[in-house]
């Protein structure tokens, strides 16, 4: 064995990050020494497999852009997710619900998306459908002020059972 330096990162259930450094010259000390707790932040990217919902990708907060992202080209594709339920106690109001996504166009051509809820048996785009995308990722948004399945104030009931998401719409 030669002289070296060896880093690991584990990221435990209580959001820390444990880092180990171990020097030696002649064989790895036992115990180990040197481990430090911390709590940082690491961003790892690239090709990942076996994901089983795409909301994985896309609920990064500030957005990751191009290093964790979901892609779809096929008209009429829509990709719907749900979120974890408005807070205890929920709000007496609902005054409107804003669908957002930062995205951009990576093939040739025109293509439009639509940022969309379900309410029930109603899907809607909302207030804006068939946005263009840009080939740079930029912010498109549309507003619900009401429940589409209902056309209704939203509840924090029929919120917290509502999915939004995206589809594409040419």
């Amino acid at each position: 064995m030669v002289d070296t330096a060896v880093n690991t990162q584990l990221l435990d259930g209580g959001n820390n990050t444990t880092r180990w450094t171990a020097t030696f010259g002649s064989g790895a000390p036992n115990p180990p020494s040197g481990g430090t707790t911390t709590v940082a932040n690491y961003l790892f990217w690239g090709n990942l497999t076996g994901i089983a919902a795409n909301y994985d990708e896309v609920n990064n907060n500030p957005p990751d852009g191009q290093y964790s992202y979901v892609y779809d080209s096929v008209v009429n594709h829509e990709d719907l997710y749900a979120f974890a339920p408005l807070s205890s106690p929920p709000p007496g109001i609902v005054h409107c619900v804003a669908v957002k996504a930062y995205a951009q166009k990576s093939d040739s051509g025109t293509r439009t998306v639509s940022m969309r809820t379900k309410s029930g048996a109603t899907d809607s785009a909302g207030s804006l459908a068939g946005q263009a995308l840009g080939t740079s990722f930029g912010w498109l948004a549309s507003y619900f002020p009401t429940d589409p399945n209902s056309g209704a104030a939203w509840s924090a009931t029929t919120l917290n059972a509502a999915t939004s998401g995206f589809k594409i719409d040419s």
